[in-house]
């Protein structure tokens, strides 16, 4: 029986997932192909975190990347997609982040043409439930949830997994009795690590161990709203001048990045030490110290279909969040008590926010509750949801 994983994003948390996910396929009897990109060979991701547990696999470099409007990557991908799954001819698809591809393949169906047989099943992951939400009005976005339906019913995909809170409550709330689609909500996921205190966490990674310390890890750059944060922390030094807290901003800094550090008026918090980098890729362990060292995360995101991963790694390590409050990302955290949310494009709000999660007590109790909503996103998690569909089909015999 054979499995092909369509990946043609290298980049942010793509090969990380993915390395997450792999080992768990390679445990069946199974030939794995993964379809990807010439770029990603050279993706510190993908040497750091994919080339060690490849095993098997065959790496095909047969994708290429493309550019331009949206639109045209996604229909780039979409086409790109249905070749692979001719040329390859699996029994099983991954469509890995299917966001670009899963809406097209029932546009296609709508016009009598499936993109491929009815026999290959498959997975796709999606990030964007944006066209889910409760304000989701827009045409686009009711088209969407039309399309979505209509996937549940008889489309392409047997397995849905969605990286959104919404999207999956939207999935649940219309499935039916024999949809070929299942929406399953996927973990994050989070590679456990022994555990540490704030104090072992920031003498780890060489940081000052006195005084408070808000961060933000992961890619670090407009798209995860670093704006808003560095904005947000120079108005809380005014609000406590004399307290003399740090900023740390863990993760690949992208250009946008680098030109908001460079800001004159951030300049001050840089030389006295107040504002902190770590800017290069980081694995696991890293990615788990970075999120115990601080005494509160923060999220700039904004406005962004999706949940935010990083949330998980603060709250597997006890600590609050301060994050946007729309979206998916709000919505977990107000649901869960993760910490607290704001209009993060508001300094002001944002560093009052900030200024009221350093200074509240956060319990025992608070700690065990994020611990215990962490503790759902755990590896093993995401690999049982992630195989299902793909165990079920080999429980039958490979047989669809």
């Amino acid at each position: 029986m054979r499995v092909l994983l369509y990946e043609p994003v290298p980049d942010g948390h793509h090969m990380a997932d993915l390395s997450r996910l792999l080992p768990a396929i390679l445990e069946l009897p199974v030939e794995v192909i993964l379809a990807t990109v010439p770029e990603t060979l050279e993706e510190p991701s993908f040497k750091l975190m994919l080339e060690p547990v490849l095993g098997r696999t065959q790496v095909e470099t047969t994708c290429v990347r493309c550019k331009g409007s949206m639109f045209n990557r996604n229909w780039h991908q979409y086409r790109e997609c249905a070749a692979m799954v001719k040329r390859y001819r699996p029994d099983h698809l991954y469509v890995m982040m299917g966001d670009a591809v899963w809406w097209l393949t029932e546009v296609m169906r709508l016009a009598g043409r499936r993109s491929w047989p009815r026999e290959v099943t498959a997975d796709t992951y999606l990030i964007r439930g944006g066209f889910t939400y409760p304000n989701a009005h827009r045409p686009v976005d009711r088209f969407r949830r039309f399309l979505f339906r209509r996937m549940l019913r008889d489309g392409h995909f047997d397995g849905i997994l969605m990286l959104d809170e919404y999207g999956a409550e939207y999935g649940r709330h219309h499935a039916k009795p024999g949809d070929r689609g299942q929406v399953r909500l996927s973990p994050a996921p989070l590679v456990p690590q022994a555990p540490m205190s704030k104090h072992q966490a920031r003498e780890r990674l060489g940081l000052p161990v006195d005084g408070k310390l808000i961060a933000a890890i992961g890619m670090i750059g407009e798209l995860r709203g670093v704006s808003y944060i560095l904005n947000a922390f120079r108005r809380l030094s005014e609000l406590r001048p004399d307290a003399g807290d740090r900023l740390l901003l863990a993760g690949p800094h992208d250009e946008g990045a680098h030109a908001a550090l460079a800001r004159s008026e951030f300049a001050s918090l840089r030389a006295a030490g107040r504002i902190l980098s770590i800017d290069r890729y980081l694995n696991d362990e890293e990615m788990f110290t970075c999120a115990a060292a601080p005494d509160v995360f923060a999220n700039g995101t904004h406005n962004h279909a999706g949940r935010s991963s990083v949330i998980v790694w603060s709250a597997a390590n006890g600590r609050p969040a301060v994050t946007t409050n729309t979206g998916s990302i709000g919505y977990v955290v107000e649901s869960e008590r993760l910490g607290w949310t704001c209009n993060v494009a508001s300094a002001n709000e944002f560093a009052s926010t900030l200024k009221k999660a350093l200074e509240s007590p956060w319990t025992e109790a608070d700690i065990d509750r994020v611990k215990a909503y962490a503790s759902w996103h755990d590896i093993a998690n995401y690999r049982a949801i992630g195989t299902q569909t793909l165990r079920q089909r080999l429980d039958r015999g490979g047989n669809t």
